[in-house]
């Protein structure tokens, strides 16, 4: 009768310890999967202008048809850009980064 009352009251203790454990899991990868989506959020709104020439030079927006090469602009990179998930629509209003895409992409052409 006293080992199974010991087994008992193993068990349960155990159960016990199990329970928060796994809850802890579970929050510990919720709060992981809110910190990703925060962090590709902020990397898309944050995308440097020499970041974004560079990757447009490299040929990541061929399929959005931006080419380094050909007539591209500040507005139409921006564009491109938004189109494949890499900014946030609002930067297309900031005229200050704009510019400084403008300058870069005057620096690619000589």
């Amino acid at each position: 009768m006293k080992r199974i009352l010991v087994a008992g009251l193993s068990v349960l203790m155990l159960s016990g310890l199990i329970a928060p454990s796994a809850n802890a899991q579970t929050q510990i990868e919720q709060k992981t999967a809110i910190t990703q989506e925060t962090a590709t959020r902020s990397a898309t709104t944050r995308l440097s202008p020499n970041t974004l020439v560079t990757l447009a030079y490299r040929g990541a927006f061929r399929d959005q048809g931006i080419s380094v090469t050909g007539r591209v602009n500040a507005e139409s990179l921006v564009k491109a850009a938004i189109e494949a998930g890499r900014l946030s629509p609002e930067v297309l209003e900031d005229e200050r980064y704009l510019n400084i895409v403008d300058t870069f992409l005057m620096g690619l052409k000589g």
